[in-house]
């Protein structure tokens, strides 16, 4: 099964709403894509709510289960375009043995950033909180590495990146997200 994730906004709320309708369909797929290549952020909540279709334990760390959880494998498609909450749900889901990130290291930060007024008129956005990777490192706030490095072709750089975003003949990281997930079977 294949899911497009472009935003965590919450101007898209139904967005979980379709999510979890994907996620019904293709419970019992045999491998799961998940795209969020270019995805700049939005609301960590709606990152988690998502993350928690994926997540099978609870153990305090991660957002709970929700609903009927997909157990079978993941590859997750990460760009240098993916930020904030995006980022936030790859950090999240890279923690399973399952999930398989494939593509290029995300662009970082994930923050919560929080408006703070300096000095009227001006405004600064300020991390309210730090996001430490596994050994206490601060990975996930500078990017996090793909399991598979895939670089883009010269082709899809003079058409534009988004040229061969999900077309399984020519994207390279959709290929080899779809051959991680056969040899995960």
């Amino acid at each position: 099964g294949y899911i497009r994730v472009t935003t965590f906004s919450k101007l898209y709320l139904d967005d979980v709403d379709t999510f979890d309708r994907q996620m019904a369909r293709l419970m019992d797929a045999s491998g799961l894509v998940i795209d969020v290549r270019g995805n700049r952020g939005g609301s960590s909540n709606i990152a988690d709510a998502m993350a928690g279709r994926l997540l099978d334990v609870d153990d305090g760390d991660a957002p709970p289960p929700r609903g009927e959880v997909y157990e079978g494998p993941v590859a997750v498609l990460v760009d240098s375009g993916v930020y904030s909450a995006a980022n936030h749900f790859v950090h999240i889901l890279r923690r399973l043995d399952r999930v398989t990130l494939v593509g290029q290291t995300t662009g970082g930060g994930a923050g919560v950033p929080d408006r703070t007024v300096m000095l009227l008129p001006d405004v600064a956005f300020l991390a309210s909180s730090r996001v430490l990777d596994f050994p206490g490192l601060l990975e996930a706030e500078h990017g996090v590495r793909p399991d598979i490095w895939v670089p883009y072709s010269q082709e899809a750089l003079e058409e534009g990146l988004d040229a061969e975003w999900g077309d399984p003949l020519q994207d390279a990281a959709l290929l080899r997200a779809l051959n991680a997930l056969g040899e995960a079977r």
